[in-house]
């Protein structure tokens, strides 16, 4: 019986984590979901993200683009955000990302706590490389 609040606390606690916050706009925060998977390579991360991309309405066409930001129909913040997943999730020489140009760009546009969320929106779909449980 006990088991079953074990779950139940456990998806509470993880609609209250960074990346659920809401400091970040859903279009924004489908972005970095969306090239984060690409890089990491998930197909199950990838599938997820568009799903919950076309749900949300979003124009399909804007995915392609997603590796040219400087091109497609997004802002500044969008870039800004879409700049740091390159260099947060690509292991190409670059400059460190603890201090880089992109971090910096990124601070430009989002508090603490929304670069927090960034970070999770990140690792949900970077850092986990098998969903089976």
């Amino acid at each position: 019986m006990d088991r079953q609040y074990d779950t139940l606390y456990a998806y509470l606690a993880l609609g209250q984590r960074p990346g659920n916050a809401g400091e970040v706009d859903e279009r924004t925060r489908l972005l970095v979901r969306e090239l984060a998977a690409e890089r990491g390579g998930c197909r199950w991360c990838i599938d997820r993200v568009r799903h919950d991309w076309r749900a949300a309405g979003l124009p399909v066409d804007l995915l392609r683009r997603l590796g040219r930001p400087e091109t497609g129909d997004f802002t500044e913040r969008e870039r800004a955000a879409l700049a740091l997943v390159e260099t947060v999730a690509c292991t190409a020489p670059g400059p460190d990302p603890r201090t880089g140009p992109a971090l910096a760009r990124a601070r430009r546009h989002f508090s603490e706590r929304a670069m927090a969320e960034l970070i999770a929106c990140m690792a949900d779909h970077h850092l986990v490389t098998d969903h089976r449980p």
